[in-house]
């Protein structure tokens, strides 16, 4: 844009003509305007948060009379390509406090240009850990092997914790275990930074033979929003042959089950007739 001024008539003494002198001048001396910026993240999970396993979108506005001729994103002292005008996309950062500065030219004849500058911060995203006997469960590689149990007896135990290693929230669902495996326990559906809960699986003895899937416990970890890991072990059956030399020298068809010493103590116990009718319901025993 130009702005025109008159200066008083003069008199050329070489022509007799009147001369105009008119001065003209860029009435557009400043700098294209920055505003509205917002760095915010981008496809997160909407809690106002930056963290180091979301995008990070920076936008703002321009504005002058003569139009925008080049406009620029720097963070740190690394040019950034935009992704339209005027905004960038940007992918998870480590976490950390991060100088951005953005400077725009008008399109005047005599260009101008402006620069606003800003900070942001990233945060350490939430972190799943599941750890048994101190020693870390390996997403998607760990097998927990339960070892051997009997046929209507109590089933091996094991107990694991889950702690939130990262900085924000971590958000937990409900542990999913396979067919012969039990869940038992985790009541908890968030954890703080730094804080811990346990469940317990147990092996099912309802029915006998080998027993193996996988567990699964989803979470608001984006690295692992399905934390997985493998289980097995084996449940064997009783056998009636080696029953039978417990039944204090009689067959098992003729007598009742208060003749039973099943667990061969010398005493024939109320534990000794319950366990016996599991092991006959689990067998089919007649």
């Amino acid at each position: 844009a130009a702005l025109a001024s008159a200066s008083p008539p003069q008199e050329d003494q070489f022509t007799e003509r009147i001369l105009h002198p008119l001065t003209v001048q860029d009435s557009d001396t400043t700098g294209p305007a920055i505003t509205g910026v917002v760095v915010a993240e981008f496809n997160g999970d909407g809690d106002g948060v930056i963290q180091s396993d979301e995008r990070v979108r920076i936008s703002w506005a321009l504005d002058d009379p003569s139009g925008i001729l080049f406009a620029a994103l720097f963070l740190g002292l690394d040019p950034i390509e935009l992704d339209g005008n005027y905004y960038v996309i940007l992918d998870p950062l480590e976490a950390g406090l991060y100088d951005y500065l953005l400077t725009a030219t008008d399109a005047d004849s005599s260009s101008s240009s402006s620069n606003r500058g800003g900070q942001f911060q990233v945060t350490d995203a939430e972190e799943i850990a599941i750890v048994l006997n101190g020693v870390d469960v390996v997403c998607g590689t760990t097998t927990i092997d339960f070892g051997e149990c009997a046929q209507g007896g109590s089933g091996n135990v094991q107990t694991l914790a889950i702690i939130n290693r990262g900085s924000a929230v971590l958000q937990l669902g409900t542990v999913q275990a396979p067919p012969g495996f039990i869940a038992l326990g985790h009541t908890v559906g968030v954890l703080a930074a730094g804080e811990m809960t346990t469940f317990q699986l147990m092996l099912d003895t309802t029915s006998s033979g080998p027993k193996s899937g996988r567990v699964t416990l989803s979470n608001s970890d984006s690295k692992k929003p399905s934390f997985t890991f493998e289980v097995s072990g084996t449940v064997t059956a009783i056998d009636l042959a080696i029953l039978n030399t417990r039944l204090n020298g009689f067959d098992i068809s003729p007598h009742t089950d208060a003749d039973c010493d099943v667990n061969g103590d010398g005493h024939v116990t109320t534990a000794d007739r319950v366990r016996l009718n599991k092991i006959r319901n689990g067998l089919a025993v007649p």
